[in-house]
């Protein structure tokens, strides 16, 4: 059979090319409202894509994944190029059908089969428009310092508005346009970012074949998140006998060159981002120009946020009408179903900001897994099987017509390439048993399309029909020996430190590298200080031969654990119950009793904790040397804090007149008291002190909050117990304060880690 469409009436006063409001929704367009020219496909998906959202992705390249800057770039156009791919051939597939993507899965998975990969589709359109409202929100309150975060969401999100209620001419429109102005603001860009290159270049990053796939991946899920949707911009063009394969060349260059050319800005901004505000190093790179850049690429936000409206909007209309078979909604259904999602991810947009980077790059990860068996399964069935020949009216019939409800076949094959994939993965929230052995690296993305495509062609072998009403012996074994499979592969893995004891290896994130009482290297590249020693000793005890340092920046060093790019953190981060609830992060027990203090040069004039009153201080981004430093501030003894990336910086300045005052830890000074003569100390020393929210929880701890831990994830608390048992063991013998002698920080109160226990009743 061919693809066939029906006709839809269209409101009074219609052109014949369509309304000006959209009045289609998801049945097939007529060949007589077909319109458009392919190469509006290329300005759809490059202009949609200059955004400040696809910036973001580019920074995980340096930021996140710890890559130098050339290998960064070489991850992001590999990944884009591959990913392209994928994504330009669901496209193709839009003028041949006339037909949303989601309602031709229907072909694939059967008219029931296919309502988990809709809903799987609506979350995922949700996501990206919740995404793009925080960054979008962020973009506008950098541009217009004195517009208020709720006030900037909800901007953007009327500024969505517009293009969704026209529809697919309002979205090709305004993407029309925003290739011109957001190409010459991401050009901008480039240009005052290309200086950056020899610095990028002198920079001490330690990248590895791990980030190195990462973030290639990334850059691929970049284009193959946009499958489910693409072909809803192309099914309104001419079904000519080359319109597939120009829609794929169009959409294909349009995607490809509107995301990496962003994701290149980012990758230059990635080192220098501070807590994860890549918006606003963005606006400090395009200064003094940074309104206009940030007000073109909020622009941008807005209309890549009005498609994933349409998109949900359309995916919903199918869902409903899956049940309801004779349902014929029109513009009406979905203007409000367009409303109902634009407010659900506001809401999910105003609570989700505050872990924005993290929280993004667990929903990618995440989302890889779901739609690598989806788009395998629809990708064989329409170019390999049915070669684009499918029976449209089937699609919207109550029984799914020739395809039927359920089509065993694909969904047994979706099922397989899901579940395959769960021993090659890790991610925020879990990691497969093979991974350690990988020495972590996630290949589950490459495993589900290299199974899931020749899975399926045999399954359609299996399940064809017999002429029998009921199953046969053949496929009643198929099914057996496809659960033998899948059972242990979805087996939870063994836990975290069998992983490490079988890898050989524990491997810990360090922002320290450099710090001569903390860690440093020998020009043999040995690793010495107390980090080094504490380290080393805690893996002979817990029976691991090998213990590897992954030096990173401080800013990457709690979101590179939930991405497992290492095993634990230990790198002088102090325990902070702030970290502990809203990083979802499990702390050791202290292994070094920590103190601030407020450090200026020795000819300062600064002599008493007063003489801070109006002066700028220092320290480092994310620590709590920072939150005693804004504390500070907020009782008056400053005006103001700026934070940096690691330890030196403060110091060097401090030495250059930048700043009027360090406030660091103890130690931190100690590192750095030979290279920068003449540190004086200002005042008593200054203990963390819990915030009001967190002091009940303070007391309740059998230790000082504030006081030096080690990090793990919260999955890994047979790890946690290992590492504190060993830590015990270390103070009981005296090992600890040895190490802390030998490195000259060893003091009276580095005896109290532990608090009081009160004795009797």
């Amino acid at each position: 059979m061919t693809a066939s469409s029906r006709p839809v009436a269209g409101a009074p006063g219609d052109s014949p090319a369509g309304p000006v409001i959209e009045a289609e929704t998801i049945f097939p367009i007529p060949h007589d409202r077909r319109h458009g020219r392919t190469r509006d496909l290329f300005t759809v998906w490059c202009g949609s894509n200059m955004m400040m959202l696809t910036i973001v992705t580019g920074a995980l390249s340096t930021g996140l994944f710890g890559l130098s800057i050339g290998p960064a770039l070489l991850a992001i156009v590999l990944g884009s190029l591959v990913g392209g791919v994928v994504m330009a051939l669901h496209a193709a597939q839009g003028p041949m059908l006339g037909v949303p993507q989601m309602v031709q899965t229907r072909g694939q998975f059967g008219s029931v089969g296919a309502v988990p990969i809709m809903v799987l589709a609506t979350l995922m359109y949700l996501g990206f428009t919740a995404s793009n409202l925080v960054l979008g929100g962020e973009t506008l309150r950098v541009a217009l310092p004195g517009l208020g975060r709720v006030p900037a969401v909800l901007a953007i999100g009327v500024c969505s508005m517009a293009p969704t209620i026209f529809g697919y001419r309002g979205i090709h429109a305004g993407a029309r346009v925003l290739t011109w102005l957001g190409g010459l603001a991401i050009l901008y860009a480039l240009a005052r970012g290309l200086p950056l290159l020899a610095h990028l270049a002198a920079l001490p990053r330690h990248g590895s074949f791990l980030g190195f796939l990462g973030a290639l991946s990334t850059a691929a899920l970049w284009q193959i998140a946009y499958a489910p949707n693409v072909s809803d911009s192309s099914r309104y063009l001419p079904a000519t006998t080359d319109g597939g394969r120009r829609a794929f060349a169009a959409c294909y260059a349009g995607s490809v060159t509107g995301s990496v050319l962003p994701m290149v800005v980012g990758a230059l901004l990635g080192p220098f981002v501070r807590q994860d505000d890549v918006t606003g190093s963005l606006a400090g790179l395009v200064s003094p120009h940074a309104v206009p850049v940030l007000s073109v690429l909020a622009l941008g936000i807005a209309i890549s946020t009005a498609m994933n409206i349409y998109c949900a909007a359309l995916s919903s209309i199918t869902i409903i009408q899956t049940f309801v078979a004779g349902w014929r909604p029109g513009r009406a259904v979905r203007l409000g179903l367009t409303a109902a999602i634009l407010l659900l991810s506001l809401g999910v947009a105003l609570l989700a900001e505050r872990h924005f980077f993290q929280s993004y790059t667990a929903f990618l990860e995440m989302l890889m897994a779901f739609l690598v068996p989806w788009t395998a399964v629809n990708l064989v069935d329409y170019y390999l099987v049915r070669r684009g020949a499918y029976d449209v009216a089937s699609f919207f019939r109550a029984d799914g017509g020739i395809y039927g409800r359920f089509n065993v076949a694909a969904l047994l094959a979706y099922g397989f390439g899901l579940v395959v994939q769960f021993p090659f993965m890790t991610n925020g929230y879990y990691t497969g048993p093979a991974v350690p052995l990988l020495h972590g690296v996630d290949i589950s993305w490459i495993v589900g399309l290299s199974l899931t495509t020749p899975a399926y062609l045999w399954l359609l072998r299996v399940f064809a029909p017999s002429g029998a009403d009921g199953w046969d012996g053949r496929r009643v074994w198929t099914v057996v020996l496809l659960a033998g499979l899948l059972l242990p592969a979805t087996r939870a893995g063994a836990g975290c430190l069998d992983d490490v004891r079988r890898a050989g290896v524990l491997t810990s994130g360090t922002g320290l590298l450099g710090d001569r009482i903390a860690l440093w290297q020998d020009r043999e590249g040995g690793y010495h200080g107390v980090t080094a020693d504490l380290f080393f000793e805690i893996a002979r005890r817990m029976d691991v031969s090998r213990a590897r340092f992954i030096p990173t920046e401080w800013p990457t060093l709690i979101p590179g654990l939930k991405a497992r790019r290492w095993d634990i953190v230990l790198s002088d981060i102090a325990i902070t119950q702030e970290r502990i609830i809203d990083g979802n992060v499990l702390f050791s027990a202290p292994y070094f009793r920590l103190y601030d203090h407020v450090i200026v040069l020795g000819d300062s004039p600064i002599r008493t904790m007063d003489d801070l009153r109006g002066k700028i201080l220092g320290s480092v981004v994310g620590s709590t040397d920072s939150m005693v430093a804004h504390g500070l501030v907020a009782q008056g003894y400053g005006a103001s804090v700026s934070d940096y990336n690691n330890w030196g910086d403060p110091f060097m300045a401090l030495r250059n007149g930048q700043i009027d005052a360090v406030v660091l830890d103890q130690d931190s000074l100690l590192s750095h008291k030979d290279e920068f003569k003449s540190l004086r100390i200002v005042g008593d020393p200054l203990f963390y002190q819990a915030k009001p929210a967190w002091r009940e929880a303070e007391r309740a701890s059998p230790y000082y909050l504030g006081d030096e831990g080690i990090v793990v994830r919260p999955a890994c608390t047979d790890l946690l117990a290992a590492l504190n048992t060993t830590l015990e063991a270390m103070r009981a013998d005296g090992t600890l304060k040895a190490i802390l002698k030998k490195n000259g920080v060893w003091e009276p109160v580095q005896d109290h880690l532990i608090k009081p226990q009160p004795t009797g009743r």
